[in-house]
């Protein structure tokens, strides 16, 4: 069994003047690990600004993206944007990328293929790693980093699909599931990651493996719900864009399917979209964890004892009034990880 807490992410908009940093500085007093903010250039600002706002008002925080894409920023973009970020923040900068959702969809894009994914990867971490020469015609590598001596900048892929996931198991330093809290999803795709990497050689230890889920603690499971069902839309929709929906049943493929159909991706994450209508309470509960804070507590606890050791927490919906959504924070600091800790100091201490 899995022992202590794993790394907790808090997931939030960079939107210009909205409080990012605010929000930074609280979640770190609360314990969390990191902050991931996304790229989508069309529904909020730009993440590097904002994760450069969030580094002046934090001293702990990691910082990252979640996600950027291969489309809209050359390698040598992202990678000098991110390592701006790392110097500011003192060297706690994360790289995570995906495929792509609405920053492409928007803008009439579609998603590269896995293996046009891997090699943009490929091509930013040659960048990241100081070299004087990138690529096939020896161009020259970012100039400015030399005068900077910080640790590697992680890179974390976040994947669906078995052909991103087996791709995130060989080329990421992590990967981050979007899967929900589903736990035979995530069984699945932990078996596949460590499949992966032992044939070709990896260890499958110290490689870390988190997972998107939104998370809302409150007494009231029907405002919890209504808290988390934007965010939740967004974890959906990302299953289902996945080639076949890995592992998912006829009942959930409906669902998703339906929530597709109505999908609005001018109000991605919001909880008062059609999108979020589409998933009914059974599908929820399973993808989702909201409600009072022991059962929040023993539905994390199981994805821990999976293997899952950094938790991407969506902890509130756009479209929701902004004292809610602090006041969901407030609750996961204040009532759901002291009785975390708790339970798994007591259960250290039972052997």
């Amino acid at each position: 069994m899995t022992t202590g807490l794993p790394e907790l992410w808090a997931l939030n908009y960079p939107h210009p003047r909205s409080g990012l940093e605010s929000f930074a500085a609280m979640i770190e007093s609360i314990g969390f690990t990191g902050l991931l903010v996304p790229d989508t250039q069309l529904l909020s600002g730009d993440p590097f600004v904002g994760l450069t706002l969030a580094a002046r008002a934090t001293d702990r925080l990691l910082l990252g993206t979640g996600v950027t894409n291969p489309i809209t920023r050359d390698p040598s973009v992202t990678a000098s944007a991110i390592s701006t970020v790392h110097v500011e923040s003192g060297g706690r900068a994360v790289l995570g990328i995906g495929r792509g959702d609405t920053s492409l969809f928007l803008i009439g894009r579609q998603q590269p293929s896995v293996t046009e994914f891997g090699a943009y990867v490929s091509r930013v971490r040659e960048y990241l790693s100081g070299a004087d020469a990138v690529g096939e015609r020896s161009l020259p590598g970012i100039q400015w980093m030399r005068h900077h001596d910080l640790p590697p900048i992680p890179i974390h892929l976040t994947a669906t699909g078995p052909r991103a996931i087996s791709l995130a198991a060989t080329l990421g330093d992590g990967v981050n599931l979007a899967l929900g809290a589903d736990l035979e999803r995530l069984r699945a795709a932990i078996d596949l990651i460590h499949a992966t990497r032992r044939s070709h050689g990896l260890s499958p230890e110290g490689f870390s493996i988190g997972a998107y889920v939104a998370v809302v603690c409150h007494p009231e499971i029907a405002l919890a719900r209504r808290i988390a069902r934007g965010v939740t839309s967004v974890f959906a929709h990302y299953l289902a864009m996945a080639e076949s929906m890995p592992g998912v049943g006829v009942d959930d493929r409906n669902t998703l399917r339906r929530l597709e159909a109505s999908y609005d991706l001018t109000r991605h994450g919001s909880s008062s979209a059609p999108q979020g209508q589409e998933l009914d309470d059974d599908f929820f509960d399973r993808f989702a964890i909201v409600g009072p804070a022991d059962h929040c507590v023993r539905r994390l606890m199981e994805l821990v004892d999976l293997g899952i050791d950094r938790l991407v927490i969506g902890l509130g919906s756009s479209g929701v009034p902004r004292a809610e959504v602090i006041g969901a924070v407030e609750r996961f600091g204040t009532e759901l990880l002291p009785l975390w800790r708790s339970t798994v100091s007591t259960s250290e201490a039972g052997g």
